[in-house]
């Protein structure tokens, strides 16, 4: 999922959101990988950035760091959906869903490059046929939401621009990676209550410079029925 535009959280209520989301995917992820990828291995998941350090543990370890999520807008609807009851009378109004990208970094560390490329082909193998997370590694509002979370692995949709300023930034020598996105709904908020429908209309009126009334009443509406009725009925 790519071309988002950078996201922008001016709203801190909606801010709060998206961390929750950002939390529920990651433990969707490591579920996702330990049941396939590192299925019958001791490989811990990791999300934090990855560290030269790292290279010389004894436990070996898959980093998935999250670096980049941005607002995937044009997934976006541009109206508000109806909320509504049994009867299907609507009852509120919710705001359009918002959909967010996340995308991360996936580097394997420990027992050489030549364990760690194993590594990462598990992960691939595993993930490439993958079109969404399975609904059981989903928690929480993810698996409320009821909404596909999208996932894509090592394709060329808007990948990292200047990889080798990402590496400067973590200081840490480049080695070979895997692109990760998910793309993930955020949770909505409570949809805004319908005023109750118009059952009857009351007009009050008066006059303006002692000239005629010319705004209709309820008795001149009564009056204007009565009087479409008999015509109707001889045009019959």
């Amino acid at each position: 999922p790519g071309g988002c535009p950078a996201i922008r959280c001016a709203d801190p209520v909606e801010c709060s959101r998206v961390s929750v989301v950002i939390a529920e995917v990651d433990a969707a992820l490591r579920a996702l990988l330990r049941a396939t990828a590192l299925r019958g291995t001791n490989t811990d998941v990791s999300f934090d950035a990855p560290q030269a350090e790292w290279s010389a543990a004894k436990q070996s370890r898959l980093a998935a760091y999250l670096y980049s999520v941005v607002e995937d807008t044009a997934r976006r609807a541009a109206d508000w959906d109806d909320v509504r009851d049994d009867r299907g009378v609507v009852t509120g109004r919710r705001p359009p869903l918002r959909r967010y990208c996340l995308r991360y970094l996936v580097t394997a560390w420990g027992g050489g490059a030549e364990a760690e490329h194993r590594m990462l082909d598990e992960v691939l193998l595993a993930l490439a046929e993958q079109a969404a997370i399975p609904a059981e590694h989903l928690s929480g509002n993810l698996a409320e939401a009821d909404v596909p979370v999208y996932l894509s692995v090592a394709t060329n949709d808007d990948p990292v621009s200047d990889p080798w300023s990402l590496w400067r930034a973590l200081d840490t020598a480049p080695r070979a990676a895997l692109e990760l996105h998910v793309l993930a709904p955020l949770t909505r908020p409570e949809p805004v209550r319908a005023a109750a429908p118009v059952l009857h209309r009351h007009i009050t009126t008066h006059r303006i410079r002692g000239g005629d009334e010319l705004v209709p009443t309820e008795r001149d509406d009564a009056a204007a029925r009565e009087a479409r009725v008999p015509a109707a009925t001889a045009k019959r």
